[in-house]
Parts: structure tokens; sequence; C-alpha cells
């Protein structure tokens, strides 16, 4: 968020944590939303807030016995911001204390966003794409459709019910597409039921005045589409322009979607990628079989119109710590 690194520790009644990469300060906001901890789906800043879906859970049983917790069976989707505030709640905490900005009356805290989501985050939908818009007061998502599943989906365990008449009819009306949230007025747009065609997060480049991400199938090709026009809808999603060259400059026989593809903006973009060392057969255990390679390269426009990747150069390689197992470990990159 802006200059800012932004964190939530684990647990019931976890902290927020944050950075400031101008300042070097370090402030802990109490407490974080116990939703972000148990059912977080995705975060993404835009303008100067921090917004984090989660997947809101209902009550295990259709008599009300069980609790919330245990029975992620259908979850309605429910938003967090994390921003300044003129009104302090008990929990906010004071930039100017923290930061010593001498600003006065900025405070941050978490809140919930009064309007629903209008999509459903349960039964294999999830948030496949999401992209900020260059003006920086909209977010795009994109989500793939529910599909029911019964009693005995092992993802939620055994013990789930099946989902009520009027809960399956209620997760019908809300198919998946993409959709558009307005960080000023606050209010959704349903754009189509087609998704953006990059997996995971696009970045804008100014250059290209196009988003780029990473190609759907898997993550060794990126590609490149423009941002819809019309904010209110439209029947047929961005067309999407493939790079036909392979981005990584690291060959490896494990397949791993764990690549993190990070915009630096002017054409500019970093891979980060995760891989086991050169003579490593067993791949459990240890985070220290295994080392982080970082790779930059430019995304042009060529003579015909076509995306291609030049510059592209191994910036450098770094052994992760023995003391995070692979297993468990998640690749966090973002440019600033």
């Amino acid at each position: 968020m802006g200059r800012k690194i932004i964190a939530c520790t684990e647990g019931e009644h976890g902290l927020t944590v944050v950075y400031d990469t101008d300042t070097t300060g370090l402030a802990m906001v109490r407490y974080s939303p116990d939703a972000l901890h148990y059912h977080w789906e995705q975060a993404m800043a835009a303008g100067n807030a921090l917004y984090a879906i989660v997947s809101k859970p209902t009550s295990a049983r259709s008599d009300g016995s069980g609790s919330a917790d245990s029975g992620l069976h259908c979850s309605q989707g429910e938003m967090f911001s994390f921003e300044e505030v003129t009104e302090y709640p008990e929990e906010a905490f004071c930039l100017d204390d923290v930061y010593n900005d001498n600003r006065v009356g900025k405070k941050c805290t978490w809140r919930t966003d009064p309007l629903e989501v209008p999509f459903y985050l349960c039964h294999g939908a999830i948030i496949r794409s999401y992209a900020m818009h260059p003006g920086g007061n909209r977010f795009y998502v994109s989500v793939t459709p529910a599909e029911h599943r019964g009693s005995n989906a092992r993802d939620y365990g055994d013990d789930i019910p099946d989902l009520t008449e009027a809960e399956e009819n209620a997760a019908k009306a809300k198919a998946g597409g993409t959709f558009t949230y307005h960080t000023k007025t606050r209010e959704w747009t349903h754009l189509g039921t087609w998704m953006l065609p990059f997996a995971g997060q696009g970045y804008y480049d100014p250059e290209l005045d196009a988003w780029v991400g990473f190609d759907m199938p898997y993550h060794g090709k990126i590609g490149c589409c423009d941002i819809p026009s019309r904010p209110w809808g439209s029947p047929e999603p961005p067309i999407w322009k493939l790079c036909n060259k392979d981005i990584s400059l690291v060959k490896s026989s494990v397949l791993d979607n764990t690549n993190v593809l990070v915009g630096m903006g002017s054409g500019r973009f970093c891979l980060v990628q995760s891989m086991p060392r050169d003579g490593v057969d067993d791949y459990w255990g240890d985070g220290d079989k295994f080392e982080l390679h970082v790779t930059t390269f430019r995304a042009r426009y060529g003579k015909k119109g076509e995306l291609t990747i030049t510059d592209s150069r191994l910036v450098s390689s770094y052994v992760l710590s023995r003391y995070a197992t692979y297993e468990n470990f998640a690749i966090q990159a973002f440019w600033m």
C-alpha cells in the first residue's frame, strides 16, 4: 500500500504488521479480522488502501448447530479494507506516533465493506485473475463459477451437509465471471461471464498500455490484453496476445506453478522461480534443497504488433533457508 508492506500474523486475534520502507518504521494494528487468518482469498492494493477478499462461512448445519469455522459449505464473499480513517475506533493506530511524519489525525484500521461481494467463493469457485485499473480507483477480479458439492467432499470434511435449496439457488444466481469494484463509490459491477485471460495478477504497463500476466495453462509464458473499455459491462473478453518465447532462463524437470511475475514499470518485469538445486533427488524436507532464481526482462510490441521479450537476464540465485520446509513455502514478491 504505497510505500508500506502489510502482513497479518496467524492465529486468533492476530496482528496486522505495517512496515514503512521510507522511514523503516514498524507498526502493529490490534486486531486483524479473524476471517483474514482462516478464509483469506486474495488481497490487492488500490488507491491508498489495501483490499482483502475473504470467504465468509455460514453455520455448518441448517439447524444452527456447529460453529461457522467448522464448515465452509456455503461461503458468501466478504471484503475488508485497510485504510486511513477520520473516526478513531479503539483498534486504530496513529501513523504520527509510528512514523513521526508530522501528519495530524492519520490513523489506519481494518474496515468491513458494507456491500455484499457479488459472488460465491465455495465449491470450487476461486478468484482466478485480478488486476488494478491504471487510474488507481478500480480493480477487477475474475471468479470461476461454483459447482455443487455434496457432503462427501473431502475438501471441507465429511460432516459438511449439502446446500439447502435456497442456498443452491442463490449460488446459481451469482454466476462466475469478471467483476469490477470502484473504490470511490464502493460499488460492484458484473462485466460479464467471461474471464480475464491471464492467471493470477495482471500488471498494467504504460509502455504497452495493456495488462501483462502469465498465460493461463501454465506459468511458462506471458501475454497481454487491453483494459476493458466499458466499466459497465462487455459481452466479450479482451483479446489475449501471447508471447511465444519462454520467459524462464532456468530449466528444471520439476513442473512448478508457484512462479511469481512482478511488474516493474516501463516495460520491465521480474520473474521469481523456486527450483530444486542441482544434484537434489528428494524434493521434500529442508528448504535449502531449493533455490530462488530471479530473472528480469522487457516486454515490447514487435513490428507486427506481436508481444516480444528482450533483454532477458538471470540477475541472481538464492538458496532458501533450511529452516523453511519447502512444502509450506510460498513466494511473495512485489515491486515498490
